[in-house]
């Protein structure tokens, strides 16, 4: 039985392991037109140009996460699992609008976005949320056997 959700809001690929936002959420979410931020700015067809925006946002927001992993396979199965899923959502909502509103003249949005550009609020999202979980992350300290941590 898959563990992941399909409905009107995401969809799970399988050959990726990983979720993408739909434009028709993201619009209604946002309370914007996709199509119509984007596509004066690309040569990439009208039809096309919202979907690979959004799978660029989940492109950028999953290897934002998978940079700190002890194990992709590991992190992949968990961010499958039901539980995470609005977490993953609420994350990709935020950095999507971001790229948009950091970036007015929407030069970067369908250029190559680097992970360390992930904004502040996407990160907490990610740690309130559970998706820096020290059980399948590399975590930059570790454990003391008393008390505390070494950083």
């Amino acid at each position: 039985m898959a563990n992941f959700i399909n409905d009107s809001k995401m969809v799970y690929d399988v050959s990726t392991h990983r979720y993408t936002l739909l434009e028709d959420y993201f619009n209604e979410y946002w309370n914007v037109n996709l199509t119509d931020i984007l596509i004066n700015k690309t040569d990439i067809n009208k039809d096309a140009v919202s979907k690979v925006f959004l799978r660029r946002v989940s492109n950028v927001f999953y290897n934002y996460i998978f940079r700190s992993v002890q194990s992709k396979e590991k992190a992949e199965y968990m961010f499958s699992l039901p539980r995470y899923r609005d977490a993953i959502m609420e994350g990709m909502l935020e950095l999507g609008y971001s790229f948009i509103m950091n970036n007015k003249d929407n030069t970067v949005l369908l250029d190559e976005v680097d992970s360390k550009q992930v904004p502040s609020g996407v990160e907490n999202i990610c740690m309130v949320n559970g998706l820096f979980n020290r059980h399948f992350m590399r975590l930059p300290y570790n454990y003391k056997d008393t008390k505390g941590v070494d950083w």
